[in-house]
């Protein structure tokens, strides 16, 4: 995958999308397979912002009985099975486990219901999955094995036992969104990150592309399109500034996102608690009891999500302490054997959500489904589409939904979407980590296993090319070498410009917390070398590394 900005202006595409997150990267994708000329534009990263925010869980929809949306829930369980089955080394089966109370919906009778409710409207949930990604049917256990499990809920004495049901995991979301990329790219997509869109370009009444800068070059350039889509996630109105549809109502009103990175107080399974409502403050606000969620993710915990008002801009976004004061004291209160401190939470991760207008307080009414915008009915403007997407787990959907409209406003008769049943690139059928990881120390077995299983789950069947380039004509793999290796692919064959797309989105590196000092510089050299970086450039290069933490970590910590 090479960034190819030349490309961008002199081809005439079908369809330029604007916007790099995993909405963005589902819809080239889709339209690539489709047989459409695509070029994709990032403003910054590909995944810098919202995609990176989640606690990279991929849900079958079972809130959505509450809701009484069984049509709904089938969908989701059609995405979930989808994603698990297009990339087998990234995506992995996780147990899920929810104390139930003695009455209301989260009683035994209740959840017992709810299970064999779900088990049912998924029937098929493992249909076309490879055997060790099954998902077995959901039960109620009793509270002497709930406590077995989970013994940090032997203090909470109001739950009678527990609904256990299996959802599923993307080990690294960074990674997922890459193996999208550059499925698209394989396809015939164009795809640049570091291009932002300036202005969309109109003519009579049409958007017929925009006016990109190259943040590499300093230089703009217009990309022309039949049709374009803004994917751009919180900057979607940005995007629109400019155009005729300028002065019409915001599209995405957010709402902050928070998932906290600390240290692990759950093992082997997911676990949920009920958060306790707040007092009311001097409005008579209050935020609402909740649902939050421990996710065992690598060596730590994920916990979250935490949904707060917002009304800032989407950059620079910024937590503030007491914010996270607050969350902390908010699961020690609701699961006391977490006990976690300011020195626990090693990383936070954030991201903007859409809301639904009127919101106030410090209550946010969160918007459960994605949509599409179509600016001819809504501005007069043709060729343009506008997606929000809400859910990590439903940008296949959304993306098809809006590759149709596409081919609608072309006049195309195309191929029909495939991404539902293709793989991803990096993905083979029935090579799971642990297939991949001994094919890895059969080839070299100078590696380490631990190394093997580590390059098997980020790089699938492309972690063979990270061994060759770590080899060096010899047959041991220090770990310095292997990260070496992996820096050098990031930048030769996955567009990485910066030192942070290395170390927060190639990398299974600097994701949950700030690496060593001593391991950025080591890093930071590579880079340098492979880019021709000054000193200025590679001290430039750490200290926003450094900015990011900063904006990321707790500061009562210290």
């Amino acid at each position: 995958m090479k960034r190819d900005i030349a490309r961008l202006a002199d081809e005439h595409f079908d369809l330029l999308v604007i916007g790099g997150g995993i909405y963005g990267a589902a819809l080239a994708w889709d339209a690539a397979l489709r047989g459409l000329s695509v070029a994709l534009i990032e403003r910054s990263d590909f995944g810098q912002a919202t995609s990176a925010n989640s606690l990279k869980v991929v849900h079958g929809g079972l809130r959505y009985l509450q809701d009484a949306r069984p049509d709904r829930m089938r969908r989701m369980v059609r995405e979930r099975r989808a994603i698990m089955r297009m990339a087998p080394h990234l995506v992995r089966p996780m147990a899920f486990l929810l104390p139930t109370t003695a009455g209301g919906l989260r009683s035994m009778p209740a959840m017992r219901l709810a299970l064999l409710a779900s088990d049912g409207i998924g029937f098929d949930r493992n249909r076309g999955l490879e055997q060790a990604q099954w998902l077995p049917p959901g039960r109620v256990i009793s509270r002497d094995e709930t406590i077995g499990r989970v013994p940090g809920l032997a203090q909470l004495s109001a739950i009678t036992g527990a609904a256990l049901w299996y959802d599923a995991q993307i080990y690294n979301t960074e990674r997922f969104l890459l193996a999208v990329l550059k499925s698209a790219v394989e396809a015939g997509a164009a795809v640049v990150n570091y291009a932002e869109a300036c202005q969309l370009i109109v003519r009579r009444g049409r958007v017929v592309g925009a006016t990109v800068h190259d943040q590499v070059a300093d230089e703009a350039l217009d990309v022309r399109a039949r049709v374009t889509v803004n994917a751009a996630g919180p900057w979607v109105d940005t995007v629109l500034a400019g155009a005729q549809a300028a002065d019409r109502p915001r599209i995405f009103w957010p709402s902050l996102a928070v998932n906290l990175v600390t240290r692990p107080f759950v093992v082997g399974e997911a676990v949920g608690f009920s958060t306790a409502p707040d007092a009311a403050d001097a409005n008579g606000s209050r935020r609402r009891a909740a649902t939050l969620f421990a996710v065992p993710w690598r060596d730590r915990c994920l916990v979250g999500t935490f949904h707060l008002p917002y009304s800032g801009g989407p950059e620079p976004l910024q937590v503030e302490d007491e914010q996270i004061r607050h969350m902390l004291e908010t699961v020690n209160r609701a699961y006391p054997a977490a006990d976690l401190s300011a020195d626990d939470v090693s990383l936070i991760h954030a991201g903007l959500l859409p809301v639904r207008v009127g919101s106030s307080g410090q209550h946010v009414v969160l918007i459960r489904d994605g949509w599409l915008v179509d600016h001819r009915r809504r501005d007069d403007l043709a060729g343009l589409l506008t997606v929000v997407g809400v859910k990590y787990t439903a940008a296949r959907e959304l993306a098809e939904r809006a590759v149709d409209w596409v081919t609608a406003e072309l006049g195309r008769r195309v191929d029909r979407c495939r991404t539902e049943t293709e793989l991803l690139h990096g993905a083979r059928q029935g090579a799971d980590p642990v297939v991949l990881a001994d094919e890895l120390l059969r080839l070299s077995p100078g590696l380490q296993a631990e190394a093997a299983g580590n390059l098997a789950s980020l790089y699938g069947t492309e972690a063979g090319w990270i061994v060759a380039l770590a080899a060096g004509g010899g047959n041991r793999f220090p770990q310095e070498e292997l990260l070496r290796a992996q820096t050098r692919y990031a930048v030769r064959e996955e567009m990485a410009l910066h030192l942070g797309d290395v170390v927060l989105r190639r990398m299974d590196l600097g994701s949950a917390g700030r690496p060593t000092a001593d391991l950025l510089q080591s890093i930071a050299k590579t880079m340098g070398d492979e880019l021709a970086w000054r000193d200025t450039d590679r001290r430039q290069e750490l200290d926003e590394l450094d900015a990011h933490y900063a904006a990321r970590t707790y500061a009562a910590a210290h």
